[in-house]
């Protein structure tokens, strides 16, 4: 039997996973930026990183999240994984927002 309340936490860390997997297409583009040669300034490759202090132990508690089955530890594991998933990406929209502006 399918319990629904297992079932939205173990989709709080998908949600982190997926915020996490468009933080990494950041990495793909400044790749390709790199590759055609086009300049960056300092400050963007100072700030690009930033973000991945969130999104890492955001991974962790997702892929921690998946792998157990006790209840208690799973109410607390979505909630963390969500959490930082979300200042991450808060992170990575000004990131993205600065380095906007700079160029």
């Amino acid at each position: 039997m399918i319990n629904p309340r297992v079932e939205m936490r173990l989709l709080a860390g998908k949600v982190a996973l997926l915020l996490a997997g468009i933080y990494c297409l950041m990495f793909v583009a400044l790749a390709v930026a790199v590759g055609t040669h086009e300049t960056l300034p300092l400050l963007e490759w100072v700030l690009v990183p930033l973000p991945s202090v969130a999104f890492a132990p955001a991974v962790v508690a997702a892929i921690q999240l998946h792998r157990t089955s006790d209840p208690a530890r799973q109410s607390r594991l979505w909630r963390r994984s969500l959490l930082l998933a979300g200042v991450g990406f808060g992170l990575f929209v000004a990131v993205a927002m600065i380095a906007g502006q700079l160029n």
